[in-house]
């Protein structure tokens, strides 16, 4: 049975108190956003891609860890208007290395991505390294391998 002290209602805790045994929250900063606007090309080098030279232009940020942003190319996909010809850019960053995928917004390489896999330079303003592309099951040329180099636009 529990002690009745005559209280109509629970008592209250005196705020002072409940400051001092309570656990303060833990505040952690807030990743640095790094937003740049990046330039560079994609150059095949095997598979039926292997011709491909194409000029990308992105926003990237790069926070946490996390890589992402938005971009178009002026003349990739081909086949494609150039209102057609923008993609999302995901993927990470670590110790200098980058892996990041670029999805196109519209047409056939809206469902396959190129990986890009490479460095950052020390500076943050250079990106370079080889990418993959992996066709779908209606393709039999096992897919296309090039290089790739991004660089950080200053404005």
């Amino acid at each position: 049975m529990p002690y009745d002290i005559g209280a109509l209602h629970d008592a209250a805790l005196d705020p002072a108190i409940l400051a001092r045994v309570m656990p303060k929250p833990v505040t952690r900063p807030k990743p640095k956003e790094d937003k740049h606007r990046w330039e560079g090309r994609l150059k095949g080098e095997t598979g039926s891609a292997r011709k491909a030279d194409f000029h990308i232009i992105a926003q990237l940020c790069f926070c946490g860890g996390a890589v992402s942003g938005k971009g178009s190319s002026p003349e990739f996909p081909y086949s494609a208007n150039e209102d057609q010809r923008t993609f999302a850019v995901s993927g990470s960053e670590a110790e200098g290395r980058v892996a990041i995928e670029v999805r196109f917004d519209h047409g056939y390489f809206q469902t396959r991505p190129f990986i890009l896999s490479g460095e950052l330079d020390a500076e943050r303003k250079t990106m370079t390294g080889a990418w993959t592309y992996r066709c779908g099951p209606d393709c039999d040329c096992g897919g296309s391998t090039g290089r790739f180099e991004l660089k950080r636009v200053e404005e």
